[in-house]
């Protein structure tokens, strides 16, 4: 997504027109392998891609039922198929640029990078990585977000399909943080996803069995037919990717250049900022660097109290959506907020497992 989208923004810009562009990747991409869904107040590059929009949204957890709107965001949902389709159908008319599926190996730095596949080896000036390498997280947070969902339709009508739950908490956590999101596409169609955060990814038919439970005893579905799945692992982690890019003709993008929300998993809103201002940089030869912000200190925060277990993480989400409205949530998270937002949010979670971590990662 990363790259397609960085592609995309250099063949759209008459700067870039002298300049070659190759894209690798190991699939052909012709699969609905994913969805993306984030929130949004204004107009983005990919709005026409929007598969299905929700005005309403849900917070459910033990004791605590919320449903507001959310003027003036609005929460998006894009299919990996249509994204791929459009970029590539674009990219495929433009001169000078080339899509090839091959299998990365490995790569070799230089003057020229090097990137050596099991269809040839190819070489460039410069090198966009979003792929990550192992890395050493000993002096880092790192946890991993995974999921399953299954697109179903029920029966009979039973959705609201301009109302979304973006967080159901009221499952047994297990000493982790688990919780379930619903997103209705009609009456009788909706994505229900199962969303874990641990340092360990499942066997699929664990997220089958969690699944299967929720949709009958919360949804209250007997009648279903699963239509699409899709499964996936995010990082969630202070791990700082960049700093392990020495070499400046090797530019990290995407999960590898630290696009992924840490706190949240949200990315996104995220590459499509980054992916901007990377093109602005590369047009003002200013140095390709991404900023560090408050925000980043303030992840490193959430992820010690989490899990070094000085809260659970339904008792973080529990405070911060029980006590303010979703549109503050989402400036924070969008790191676009004000300091008198951002003390706003610090009322929400559990103060003293999250005082104690400031003054950990301080120390």
């Amino acid at each position: 997504m990363a790259g397609l989208s960085l592609a995309y923004r250099l063949r759209k810009d008459p700067h870039f027109d002298d300049q070659s562009i190759l894209i690798l990747d190991r699939s052909d991409k012709k699969i609905n392998d994913r969805t993306w869904c984030f929130w949004a107040k204004e107009a983005g590059l990919f709005d026409e891609l929007i598969h299905h929009s929700w005005q309403k949204l849900s917070y459910l957890s033990k004791g605590i039922e919320k449903h507001s709107k959310v003027a003036p965001y609005q929460y998006h949902m894009i299919r990996g198929i249509d994204f791929y389709e459009h970029c590539l159908s674009f990219l495929n008319t433009q001169p000078l640029t080339d899509f090839r599926q091959a299998q990365i190996k490995d790569y070799v730095e230089g003057s020229v990078i090097s990137v050596i596949t099991d269809h040839g080896t190819f070489r460039g000036k410069r090198v966009y990585k979003s792929y990550p390498d192992s890395f050493e997280i000993d002096n880092a947070h790192f946890v991993w977000q995974h999921f399953k969902g299954w697109i179903i339709e029920s029966a009979h009508d039973h959705f609201d399909p301009v109302q979304a739950t973006l967080m159901d908490f009221r499952i047994e956590q297990e000493n982790q943080t688990r919780f379930f999101y619903v997103l209705p596409l009609s009456r009788r169609k909706a994505m229900v996803e199962f969303t874990i955060f641990s340092d360990k990814v499942f066997e699929s038919h664990e997220y089958d069995r969690q699944l299967t439970d929720y949709i009958q005893h919360f949804l209250k579905i007997a009648d279903y037919t699963v239509l699409e799945e899709e499964t996936g692992a995010i990082p969630m982690t202070s791990y700082n990717f960049q700093a392990t890019h020495k070499n400046t003709s090797i530019i990290p993008i995407g999960t590898q250049g630290g696009s992924v929300k840490a706190s949240s998993g949200y990315a996104f809103t995220r590459v499509q900022r980054d992916m901007t201002r990377l093109v602005e940089q590369l047009k003002s030869g200013t140095q390709l660097t991404k900023p560090k912000n408050r925000y980043d200190f303030y992840d490193r925060i959430m992820l010690n109290a989490i899990l070094k277990e000085k809260c659970t993480g339904r008792a973080v989400f529990d405070g911060l959506f029980n006590k303010l409205p979703f549109q503050s949530i989402f400036e924070f998270l969008d790191e676009e907020g004000t300091i008198f937002n951002d003390l706003k949010i610090f009322t929400g979670p559990p103060t003293l497992p999250f005082l104690k971590a400031l003054i950990e990662e301080i120390a």
